[in-house]
C-alpha cells in the first residue's frame, strides 16, 4: 500500500495516485482536512482501515509534508519512501531508518529545498540508509501541484512513473541502492 501524504495542506494527487495503482500498489490519499497530519497517524489509519495492508511506503508530496523524514529517522514502519518537493530536516539521526529506502525527487530551482536536502542525505548516507536523489532541472519548484503556476504536468508524470518503480521494487526485492547516489 502505498500511503499519500502532503502534511496538513490539501492538493491534488489524482496525476501520483493513478499511476501507484496501474502498477499495481493500492493507495490511500490520507486527507488532511478528515484524516491525521502526521505519518504515523497515517500509518495507524491505514493499518486500521485495511487490516494488513501488505508492505507500506510512503510518498511525500510537498513542503507541508516535512514529518515524512521525522517519521521516518524516529522508526516508522515502512518498506519504501519518496519524498516529492519535501524539504529536508536538520539534525536527524536515520539510525532507525536503515533498512527504509528513500528517493528524493525536487526541483533544482527549489533553493531552500536544495540546500536543506545535501544536509539530509549526508545524514542518510552516515548510517547508511539506502536512498537516491532526483534533481529535475528545467521546472519551477512545485512542479508537482496542478492547482500551482509552477506544475509541470510532464515532470509530475517522471516523477509518478520513478516513485511507482522505486516503492514495487522495495515492496519485493527488499531494494539497496548504492548510499548517496545522485542524478539531474
Amino acid at each position: 500500500m502505498a500511503l499519500l501524504f502532503s502534511g496538513g495542506r490539501p492538493m491534488d494527487l489524482q496525476w501520483l495516485a493513478e499511476p501507484l495503482r496501474d502498477g499495481g500498489m493500492s493507495t490511500l490519499r490520507i486527507d488532511p482536512a478528515s484524516g491525521p497530519t502526521n505519518l504515523d497517524g497515517a500509518i495507524a489509519y491505514a493499518a486500521a482501515l485495511a487490516g494488513n495492508p501488505g508492505p507500506v511506503g510512503v510518498v511525500a508530496v510537498g513542503a507541508d509534508a516535512g514529518d515524512a523524514w521525522r517519521a521516518l529517522a524516529a522508526g516508522a514502519r515502512l518498506r519504501g519512501a519518496v519524498m516529492i518537493g519535501v524539504p529536508g530536516v536538520d539534525n536527524l539521526d536515520f539510525a532507525k531508518a536503515r533498512e527504509v529506502p528513500v528517493l528524493d525527487l525536487h526541483a533544482v530551482t527549489d533553493t531552500v529545498v536544495d540546500r536543506a536536502h545535501g544536509r539530509t542525505h549526508g545524514a542518510l548516507a552516515l548510517v547508511g540508509v539506502p536512498h537516491e536523489m532526483v534533481k529535475y532541472g528545467s521546472v519551477r519548484p512545485a512542479f508537482y501541484d496542478p492547482a500551482s503556476p509552477d506544475w509541470a504536468g510532464d515532470t509530475a508524470r517522471d516523477a509518478a512513473g520513478r516513485a511507482v518503480s522505486w516503492l514495487g521494487t522495495a515492496f519485493t526485492t527488499g531494494m539497496t541502492v548504492q548510499p548517496g547516489r545522485s542524478s539531474r
